[in-house]
């Protein structure tokens, strides 16, 4: 018996097949992978320490003139006042009268206080040891140092928009309201827009959970939560210390986180653009790597 018409069927039953599944096709789209970080170099921020350690203690040392010079550069009367009526606060509106009336501690020396040992020192701390603590040791003190770095910027950034904001503006605070009419000059009574306590500890509070959560560690988010609590707190007791209106500490936690959050991705680094070569190797600019996957 001829095997021809054997042969012939198996022929057209493997050309059904071929033609009915294709075979694999490459797919040669390029993939961009981010590049990896030069020996000792950050993966995540870059930064110039020629101009940024300059710029950043010129905005520090302005920030301590300023605090030196308060009862030269502080308005002498308020440019933004609230005009006394019948009960002492006429002029002062709803949100600021009623929690206001309802924050104030008997004894405001002593939220004053607290709200100053809490923003200027125990937020800072809290902020740096929690970054520290949730990388896990990834990246060394050099690595911890660009975090200072940019912390600290935040800080000095929001401290300078709020001495500007304070000099300027020129709100009475809210203890002014019941001073006795011709009380002596008091270089702080006319600071009130917007809070500096406030916007210093958010500003380092969010630098601190933004860095975090840029970096991918996996514990940033209790650096957001325990950040963002101590700095909620250090804005509730300047009210409570009576040196600062609802709206003042707002504005400041408002200015104070936008800085916090604008200075590290400001500094966050970014891919090449460069258009790859097809030698799978890295691009010249160290901008990533070239790949090829078949799509079966």
């Amino acid at each position: 018996m001829s095997k021809l018409p054997i042969v012939l069927a198996l022929a057209l039953s493997t050309a059904g097949a071929s033609y009915a599944d294709a075979p694999p096709k490459p797919d040669l789209r390029l993939h961009q992978l981010p590049p990896a970080a030069a020996p000792g170099e950050d993966p995540t921020f870059r930064y110039d320490l020629r101009w940024e350690l300059p710029s950043t203690g010129v905005l520090l040392g302005a920030w301590i003139a300023a605090d030196l010079a308060t009862s030269r550069l502080a308005p002498r009367s308020c440019v933004m006042c609230e005009t006394r009526g019948p009960n002492g606060q006429g002029g002062v509106n709803a949100l600021d009268l009623s929690t206001r009336n309802a924050l104030r501690w008997g004894n405001t020396h002593t939220a004053d206080v607290a709200s100053t040992v809490i923003g200027f020192a125990i937020v800072p701390a809290a902020a740096l040891g929690l970054d520290l603590l949730v990388s896990g040791g990834d990246g060394g003190l050099r690595r911890f140092a660009v975090d200072v770095m940019l912390i600290t910027e935040s800080a000095v950034v929001a401290a300078a928009l709020t001495d500007v904001a304070k000099f300027t503006v020129g709100r009475a605070r809210p203890y002014v309201q019941d001073l006795p009419a011709g009380a002596p000059f008091n270089a702080e009574n006319n600071l009130s827009f917007f809070s500096g306590h406030t916007s210093f500890a958010f500003a380092v509070a969010s630098a601190a959970g933004t860095i975090a959560t840029m970096r991918g560690y996996k514990y940033a988010p209790i650096v957001w939560v325990v950040g963002m609590a101590l700095a909620a707190t250090t804005g509730y007791l300047r009210m409570a210390a009576d040196q600062h209106y609802l709206t003042d500490v707002l504005m400041g936690a408002a200015v104070g986180t936008a800085v916090g959050v604008a200075v590290p991705y400001l500094h966050k680094k970014k891919w090449s653009d460069k258009v790859p070569s097809l030698g799978g190797g890295r691009y010249p600019e160290g901008g990533g790597y070239v790949t090829a996957s078949w799509k079966w």
